[in-house]
């Protein structure tokens, strides 16, 4: 399992790559130029053309960090969040979980590489495309499967008080599963989940 990432100043994703070392992962950050949000997803396609993997995660570099293993990533999921964005509007396309976090999240997301290609060569984007919006559409196109019970990432932006706390260096969500990464989406504080 390889965590991937994109962006156009790795020095800036230190602290996504100091917890990546420290849990114990091979990454791969990505450096390319910042030409709108489609950067992300067209060189992530472009780095993936070129490896011999199954399977990845995709993260964020300026802010996510990593609290658990590569092995504790054992399925397909897309991250959820509270809200639906950029396209609030489309919140009744999606199933109504007994969850807050109902609604795809771009910032964290674990795929089979050949689904990725297949996603991406059948609807290619723009560099000016927002990758959320992008990736709500292959979220219902492909019926990806969604993490509402936050396994593999717990979203910051508009998270309540009472969605979980810190314990021995994890998260612990409300419903007691323990996120491997921490997206401080929406300009969120990543300080509470330093270890």
């Amino acid at each position: 399992m390889i965590a991937i990432s994109v962006c156009d100043d790795p020095a800036r994703a230190n602290k996504l790559v100091q917890s990546l070392e420290r849990c114990g992962w091979t990454y791969e950050i990505i450096k390319a130029s910042w030409r709108g949000f489609g950067t992300k997803l067209i060189h992530l396609k472009e780095y993936l053309e070129k490896v011999n993997i199954d399977r990845f995660v995709f993260v964020d570099a300026y802010d996510v960090i990593c609290l658990g293993k590569p092995d504790e990533v054992t399925e397909d999921l897309i991250g959820t969040e509270i809200n639906c964005w950029p396209d609030a509007d489309r919140w009744q396309q999606f199933p109504q979980p007994n969850t807050h976090y109902k609604y795809p999240n771009s910032g964290c997301y674990s795929l089979n590489k050949e689904l990725y290609l297949k996603m991406f060569n059948e609807n290619p984007p723009q560099y000016s495309d927002d990758d959320q919006r992008w990736m709500t559409d292959m979220v219902l196109k492909y019926e990806l499967k969604l993490d509402y019970e936050r396994r593999l990432v717990q979203n910051t932006c508009g998270m309540l008080e009472t969605c979980g706390h810190m314990a021995d260096g994890r998260f612990i969500t409300d419903i007691g599963t323990k996120p491997v990464f921490i997206h401080a989406n929406g300009k969120g504080d990543l300080t509470r989940y330093e270890s």
